[in-house]
């Protein structure tokens, strides 16, 4: 699963750059941006948001040009762009929008799975299956052969 992520992105600040950098890669729609620990958001604005998700896969966003930093003249500190975002998957990951069939012999499935409709198939051979299922209208079946089942199971019939 994607991490969360705080951090100062990289760039020139002088009145005029708007082009700012984050350290690793970026989830598309999952950004914050910030200046001096405030959000750049004007409500004037459609959208509200002041930056541009500009490359993710390079970490990279944009200012709104009315709002690029600067060196302040009274103390001469710069402005500083923090951003929040969700990174990428780790290699070897991947979101999948489908599940159908068998998932057999898996050291670790985690996640969380959402509104699903129909989660067919069978799940054998996972030494260990965490996280959630939220939104489901029915969950049938059996549970055989678990160590430990651990968690809470809600409004059942």
């Amino acid at each position: 699963m994607p991490n969360a992520t705080w951090e100062t992105l990289s760039g020139t600040v002088d009145g005029v750059n708007a082009v700012f950098t984050a350290s690793k890669a970026y989830s598309s729609g999952t950004t914050a941006a910030f200046m001096n620990g405030q959000l750049l958001f004007d409500r004037n604005v459609v959208g509200g948001r002041l930056w541009v998700e500009t490359t993710p896969g390079s970490g990279i966003i944009t200012i709104d040009t009315t709002h690029v930093p600067i060196v302040r003249t009274s103390d001469g500190g710069l402005e500083e762009i923090s951003m929040f975002f969700l990174d990428t998957l780790p290699d070897g990951f991947k979101e999948v929008t489908e599940l159908n069939g068998t998932i057999r012999d898996i050291d670790r499935l985690g996640g969380i799975i959402k509104a699903t409709a129909e989660l067919p198939g069978a799940i054998r051979g996972v030494s260990r299956l965490s996280g959630a299922i939220q939104g489901v209208d029915e969950l049938n079946g059996s549970l055989r052969d678990f160590d430990r089942l651990a968690g809470i199971i809600e409004d059942c019939p």
